[in-house]
Parts: structure tokens; C-alpha cells; sequence
């Protein structure tokens, strides 16, 4: 299991603690820019996976909302397009 759907499913780790981890990477990789050194690998590759995380959070909470609130037909169409995109990101093998 990639590391972000661990951690986007771990209840452990709050939505405020991870939006307040990738605050603190963006700091850090616009520290690094600004002074002129190389992008560090590390704070970039930490900031996509907590993104990826909260980002699986927010598609999977606005999903179980949406399926609550409307049991009937109309909104479905909403609901494919979210699982066809989270479906076929970047990690899918075509």
C-alpha cells in the first residue's frame, strides 16, 4: 500500500496536522530557492505525499457527503467523474 493511502486512512494523523506538515515543506523548499540551493529531494517528495493524503481525505469524505445526501439518481454523474479521475491518476498503468 502506497505510503499516502496509509497515511490518508490512518486516524491517527488529523487533516490540521497535515495541512500544518506541508505549510512547513513549502516554507522549506521556498528557504532552499531563495537562497539559491537545489530543491531538497526529501521536504519534495514528504509535500506530494501528505498532498496525495489529504487530497485522498477530501475526494473520499466529499464522496460519502454527496452519496448521504442524495440517495436518489441526480448525484450520480458528480460521483463517476471523482472515481474515474481518482481511478486513473498517475499511478495507473496504462
Amino acid at each position: 500500500m502506497p505510503a499516502e493511502n496509509a497515511l490518508a486512512r490512518n486516524p491517527n494523523v488529523r487533516d490540521d496536522e497535515l495541512k500544518a506538515v506541508i505549510d512547513y515543506l513549502c516554507a522549506k523548499i521556498r528557504r532552499a530557492a531563495h537562497q539559491g540551493k537545489p530543491v531538497p529531494f526529501n521536504a519534495y517528495r514528504s509535500k506530494f505525499i501528505f498532498e496525495k493524503a489529504l487530497n485522498i481525505r477530501t475526494i473520499e469524505s466529499e464522496w460519502a457527503s454527496a452519496s448521504s445526501e442524495k440517495p436518489n439518481f441526480v448525484g450520480q454523474p458528480t460521483l463517476q467523474s471523482q472515481i474515474l479521475r481518482w481511478h486513473f491518476d498517475e499511478n495507473s498503468v496504462d
